[in-house]
């Protein structure tokens, strides 16, 4: 099975079904054959499964299960059955580039190469994500530390995405799913599979605001899209960088500074936070 838009298929596992056994969850882990697909009868127990490492207190929007959607907000069938996945609060970094379609099918798509300039040029992708996400995750990504050459101090791996706004998971990715607002903007809608695990900074191609000026959003940021990290602790939240360690941001970053954190090897200069 795969996804003709977006290029995601079986068997979806992701990065918070990888981290089960470092965090005393490794009974739940051996449930899983990760060879098989998420949503194979199977693991129809182990992907429900509510687990407290990924759910934030502050969130408001729930913490148990929900049964993912289709583009048109009904209940995605595959072979006939719903998938019901465990949820969470914490999503991982595609980078700056966004990781919807754009990582998908299309031969070649358009990426900002200058985050001050706003310059664009346009890659080759044809199914390759790795060819336009400049983060530390995307489909099928195997980066190691050596990868993070802006510094893994400087560089976000995870966030905050409570479920006020949309539905996160830690289990992965299902093709065939979009994820829907649940706080309603002029500017925000839904998004595919790519973002029931994954987020973006900005700027992404072709990502523009109403001056022409690429958007860059970082934590809280008003557009409120599904794809970008979100928090309900007063006046920013919390990321984890590539080090390991955790931090505050504010919603009142300079979002060039973000930007950069989003990156792990675009070369900016990135001063205190």
């Amino acid at each position: 099975m795969i996804d003709p838009l977006t290029w995601d298929a079986a068997p979806g596992w992701g990065w918070g079904s990888s981290l089960l056994p470092f965090i005393e969850q490794a009974p739940l882990f051996n449930q899983i054959d990760s060879r098989k697909p998420i949503w194979d009868p199977a693991h129809t127990v182990a992907i429900r499964a509510k687990l407290a490492g990924f759910l934030c207190p502050s969130a408001t929007g729930g913490d148990n299960e929900f049964t993912v959607r289709n583009a048109a907000a009904t209940n995605l069938l595959i072979g006939g059955n719903t998938v019901t996945l465990g949820r969470s609060h914490y999503v991982a970094s595609h980078g700056q580039e966004f990781c919807g379609p754009e990582c998908g099918s299309a031969l070649t798509g358009t990426i900002f190469t200058n985050i001050s300039t706003g310059a664009t040029s346009t890659i080759t992708i044809n199914g390759n994500a790795s060819r336009l996400a400049d983060g530390p995750f995307y489909r099928n990504s195997h980066t190691q530390f050596r990868d993070a050459t802006d510094g893994t101090s400087n560089s976000i791996f995870l966030g905050e995405h409570s479920s006020k706004l949309s539905e996160k998971t830690w289990v992965g990715v299902v093709p065939g799913a979009y994820t829907h607002p649940r706080i309603s903007t002029p500017v925000n809608g839904p998004e595919s599979a790519a973002t029931l695990t994954l987020v973006h900074g900005g700027p992404a191609g072709g990502e523009l605001d109403i001056t022409g000026f690429p958007i860059i959003h970082p934590i809280n940021f008003p557009t409120l899209h599904v794809g970008q990290m979100y928090s309900e602790h007063a006046g920013g939240g919390h990321v984890c960088l590539g080090d390991g360690s955790v931090r505050f941001v504010s919603e009142n970053i300079d979002v060039f500074l973000f930007a950069g954190l989003c990156s792990i090897g675009e070369g900016e200069v990135i001063g205190e936070f």
